[in-house]
C-alpha cells in the first residue's frame, strides 16, 4: 500500500493512505515497513486520449491506465493485457455506447464507459 507521510510528533503519526488520513501510535507505526519509492518519469497525458473516445474502426497504443483506478479494477485491466506499449483497437459499440468491445493481443474484450476512461492511449490511426 502507497501512504504518504504527513507529519510525526510525541504522540502519533499521522499518514495519508487510500484516500484518508490515519493516525497511528507511535506502537502501530513501529511495526510499518516502509520504503521510499522513486517514480519514473510521468508519461506526457497532455496529448493522450482516454480510450473512450476511440471510434470503431480506429487503433491507438496504450500509454498508461489512471492512478483513479484501484485494486482489483486495476490488476483486472493489467490482467487483460491493457499495459503500455499495448496496441489496442474499437471494433464496435454495443447500444448507447455502451459498452464498447476492444482488440487487445489478438483477444476481444468488452469495457465499460467509465472502465475506458482509465485507460490513457495516443497515436490514433485506422486499425488494420
Amino acid at each position: 500500500m502507497e501512504f504518504q507521510l504527513l507529519s510525526r510528533d510525541a504522540e502519533v503519526v499521522r499518514v495519508l493512505a487510500e484516500g484518508s488520513e490515519k493516525e497511528l501510535t507511535h506502537v502501530e507505526a513501529s511495526n510499518v515497513t516502509a520504503e521510499i519509492i522513486t517514480r519514473p518519469a510521468q508519461p506526457d497525458l497532455e496529448a493522450a486520449l482516454r480510450l473512450s473516445e476511440l471510434k470503431p474502426g480506429e487503433a491507438a497504443e496504450v500509454v498508461s491506465i489512471s492512478r483513479a483506478s484501484r485494486s482489483v479494477e486495476r490488476r483486472r485491466l493489467m490482467d487483460l493485457g491493457i499495459l503500455p506499449g499495448t496496441q489496442i483497437s474499437a471494433e464496435f459499440t454495443g447500444p448507447g455506447r455502451d459498452p464498447t468491445a476492444y482488440r487487445v493481443r489478438g483477444a476481444l474484450i468488452a469495457l465499460r464507459r467509465d472502465q475506458a476512461d482509465y485507460i490513457f492511449v495516443r497515436n490514433v490511426r485506422e486499425a488494420a
